[in-house]
């Protein structure tokens, strides 16, 4: 059974915009000096929510939540007109630049690693 961590508010809320007809929501929260996470959520029609941050430790991640184009609280709501997989490909890099710059390789303290178990993820960031 998957245990989540407990529920956390957000620390920052924006609203981009990404082409001439679409504006995404992202937060972030967590830890604001921690290992960035973007969660994308499924779809079509999907989005984020107070559960999409529980799945991160807050202590140290930077948990970045968005709604991608059409969903949630992302606008206009529904809409199908430039929501390909490379606009959401597009979107992810945008989201990148403005909340950058994150580090080419992260390296967290090293009792972290062992405490959490989190030896996988750093291999996949090296």
């Amino acid at each position: 059974m998957l245990v989540l961590f407990p529920e956390i508010k957000p620390f920052k809320r924006h609203q981009i915009r990404v082409s001439d007809v679409h504006e995404l929501y992202l937060d972030e929260s967590g830890d604001p000096e921690g290992i960035p996470v973007l969660f994308v959520h499924g779809g079509p029609g999907g989005a984020c929510d107070a559960s999409s941050r529980r799945f991160y430790d807050p202590q140290i991640f930077r948990i970045i939540t968005f709604d991608q184009r059409g969903c949630g609280r992302s606008t206009p709501h529904g809409s199908l007109e430039q929501n390909t997989t490379a606009d959401l490909i597009s979107d992810m890099e945008k989201i990148r630049e403005l909340l950058g710059p994150f580090p080419d390789k992260c390296e967290p303290d090293a009792e972290i690693v062992e405490e959490k178990d989190l030896e996988p993820l750093v291999r996949c960031l090296s």
